[in-house]
């Protein structure tokens, strides 16, 4: 999801109009974010007016990695660990879990803490055995009115074993 705009298709000349913005600010924590929103007038003078947004995005939640990558042969069990640790002034507790297809791994989450941080850790094993390529994503449910979803996306690209053979060559004089 980016940027959702709202508003009348028309505004009479002199009267107010209200155009209502939402910016989706997913991987933006501790980060400024800029955008521009251009609005077309018919005005001869003004046929274009920019809306620009910025501001310091505050980081809601801690995810390593972000994107889980499987890649490497296909015969080999591989297996990633993503930690999710709340920020402190904004706690949640993971209600659900759902994988958006499923197919291709298993996970389990659970909660974690290290004596400092808490939070969860999600746990999740490629389940596909022959090469290929697929994408796929773990859907968290928060409590949080804030981010009432998380998103983990899961990205493979597994191949075929290959052995190693080694090439023929065949001697050739290239002065005869």
């Amino acid at each position: 999801m980016g940027t959702t705009l709202s508003y009348p298709r028309e505004i009479p000349p002199r009267e107010e109009g209200i155009i209502s913005i939402k910016v989706n600010t997913d991987g933006y924590g501790e980060r400024k974010l800029h955008k521009t929103i251009t609005v077309f007038t018919n005005d001869p003078q003004t046929p274009e007016y920019n809306l620009k947004i910025s501001g310091k995005v505050k980081k809601f939640v801690t995810i390593k990695p972000r994107v889980v990558r499987f890649e490497g042969k296909s015969d080999k069990i591989q297996k990633a660990i993503v930690t999710i640790i709340p920020e402190k002034n904004y706690p949640f507790v993971i209600n659900k879990s759902k994988a958006f297809d499923g197919e291709c791994f298993q996970y389990t989450i659970e909660p974690w803490e290290d004596g400092i941080k808490k939070g969860y850790k999600l746990v999740i094993v490629n389940q596909k055995n022959n090469p290929g390529v697929y994408r796929d994503a773990i859907i968290l449910k928060t409590d949080s009115p804030i981010q009432p979803e998380i998103r983990i996306y899961i990205l493979a690209s597994l191949k075929e074993e290959q052995i190693n053979k080694p090439a023929n060559f065949v001697n050739q004089n290239l002065n005869e």
